[in-house]
Order: structure tokens, then sequence, then C-alpha cells
């Protein structure tokens, strides 16, 4: 009778513990508890790539030229996206410029080709003034020999914006 008496109150022990959460604490814990959902990340708006970059594209530097001259200036990047208003400092990766006394014309800078707006460099190969505007070169001996094949530009000069010489981006004047 102990025995029976003994398993009973054993079995009624067992049955309480695994229905109790008291009892239970871990296993209520984990039926309890949901995983709390994360909030789904945000979208992180992509950084802009920068355009590739060519070793060998047109450089420009302004120097000695007044803010209104400047403001008449619209420099055209190599990849061709957007202008720029210059200011005094050089530009690599530009393809030339626009400039607001020659609506019809830009300023093309062939690849391996050098311009310096306002104020001459010690050395330099050419210029082409414009509108009171100077301008002087300096370009590889290799971009005239393409030039010359090709029939296109043979240093850096003001280009009709039509047929080969088109601009990557219209006038902004």
């Amino acid at each position: 009778m102990k025995s029976i008496w003994m398993m009973l109150v054993l079995g009624s022990f067992l049955v309480s513990c695994s229905s109790d959460p008291v009892a239970r604490p871990f296993v209520a814990q984990r039926a309890s508890k949901k995983k709390p959902v994360p909030p789904k990340p945000k979208a992180i708006p992509a950084k802009p790539k920068d355009p590739p970059r060519k070793a060998s594209a047109g450089k420009v530097t302004f120097a000695g030229l007044a803010g209104s001259r400047l403001s008449q200036i619209r420099v055209i990047p190599e990849n061709g996206s957007t202008l720029e208003i210059p200011g005094i400092r050089s530009y690599d990766q530009v393809d030339g410029f626009w400039f607001r006394d020659s609506p019809d014309e830009w300023f093309k800078i062939p690849d391996h080709s050098e311009a310096w707006v306002g104020m001459a460099p010690e050395k330099y190969d050419g210029s082409a003034h414009r509108g009171g505007l100077k301008i002087y070169y300096r370009s590889s001996p290799l971009v005239g020999l393409v030039g010359a094949i090709r029939g296109g530009v043979k240093h850096p000069a003001w280009v009709r914006d039509s047929g080969q010489t088109k601009s990557p981006v219209p006038s902004p004047f």
C-alpha cells in the first residue's frame, strides 16, 4: 500500500511539475517568449559610383580670372554628364568647356592634352584666344597624328558643335 501511495504522490508531483510554469521556468519561458522579429533594415541609398577615369583624359587649369569671367564658362567632364562652373583650380578628366561668347562652338581638349585659361604656363605649344579669354595649350604629338588620320581634332581648339565634334553636353548659354 505504501508503494501505491508513493506512486500516486510521485505521479501527481510529476504531472503538476510538467504543467506548472513556475515549477518549470525554462520551459515556460521558451514557450511564452516568441523570438522578436527584427525590423526590416531601411534601404541605404546607393552611393553613386564615380565615373570610370581615363588615364589619358584632357586637363584644364583656370588661373588669374575674375569670378564674373568664370561664371561665363562651363566645364564639360569626360563622362559628359553635367556641366560645372569652374573655380580657380585644375580639372582633370575633362572633354572641354563652353564659353558664353561662343554659343555655337566649344573648346575641345583631346586626350593627352592640357589647356590653361587666363594665365600662360612656362611652356605651351599654342594659344586659342577668343572674346578676351586667353587660352594656352600643350598636346602630345600623337594627338596630332591620330587627329590627322581620323579627320578630327589635332590639338586643343575651338570646334563646331556638330558632326564629329558634337559636344556630349549641349551649351548652357
